[in-house]
């Protein structure tokens, strides 16, 4: 049918006629939107703000080279699509919640300090500036505080730490991801490697530690650490991530930044 209207109104002028092999379809980059709820008549923005605690996330139909002037505001992750997270979102209500982006490549924006960011998406092979996407983010990079609380106790008991009777760990790394220098040698350094045999708990005289890649399987895999998969999986954050578990309380959190907050986060749980 669009070959037809096209080729009609052509009619009666010395262009040449247009094909359906002519018509190139443009490529999508969608970012998060504010809808228009307050007047339907005006057409959703694009979010301009990116907390702490969420997710800026662009969906994009090819590749993006991401660039932020300045740099050090935000943090960029790329992942394959389509993918399912969990977390707060920079277009969502506020509350923690499961989204799936089915795009082939998600970009994950998410806040380092405070600031306002200039953002350029950028095509990989574009020809022409107009291809280029500019949006300004502004970035406020302070954690959350949480609610006031009662006053501190004017005689506290402070309770021993709980001694450690189980401790586990999962890095989670995307299949063939490269990640930055500090990051590639982990898990594989020495220092870390020797931690995690001497302190993780044992199941059937192997480790309790493990590398695995978001879609992992675990069918042949030994009971406990089957469970603590099939327990996080839904709350795993973009790859890679780490899972820590620590008498049977599991927590996701980033990919340490390299082996020496590997080894502090590690130490910090496991003991």
């Amino acid at each position: 049918m669009r070959c037809l209207i096209l080729t009609a109104l052509l009619i009666g002028c010395h262009c040449e006629p247009v094909t359906c092999q002519d018509i190139v379809p443009t490529p999508q980059i969608i970012l998060p939107m504010v809808p228009a709820v307050v007047a339907p008549d005006v057409p959703p923005q694009a979010v301009g703000t990116l907390k702490a605690d969420e997710f800026y996330v662009i969906e994009s139909d090819v590749e993006l080279i991401v660039r932020q002037f300045p740099v050090g505001l935000i943090d960029v992750e790329s992942s394959a699509g389509p993918i399912r997270v969990r977390g707060k979102f920079s277009d969502g209500s506020g509350k923690v919640e499961t989204r799936d982006y089915r795009r082939g490549y998600i970009y994950f924006l998410t806040a380092v300090s405070s600031g306002t960011a200039g953002v350029d998406l950028i095509p990989v092979g574009v020809l022409q500036e107009s291809s280029i996407i500019r949006h300004v983010l502004s970035v406020d990079g302070t954690a959350p505080k949480p609610p006031p609380g009662p006053g501190p106790d004017p005689t506290p008991d402070p309770k021993p730490p709980q001694p450690v009777t189980s401790f586990r760990a999962i890095f989670v790394k995307e299949s063939g991801d490269t990640l930055n220098p500090q990051q590639t040698a982990i898990p594989a350094a020495k220092a870390i490697r020797d931690y995690l045999i001497a302190k993780t708990t044992p199941e059937g005289g192997v480790a309790g530690w493990r590398e695995y890649d978001p879609q992992q399987t675990t069918t042949n895999e030994q009971a406990t650490m089957k469970a603590l998969w099939e327990a996080v999986k839904s709350k795993l954050l973009p790859a890679p991530c780490l899972v820590i578990e620590v008498n049977g309380h599991a927590t996701v959190m980033p990919f340490p930044a390299n082996v020496d907050e590997t080894l502090k986060t590690l130490k910090k749980y496991g003991g």
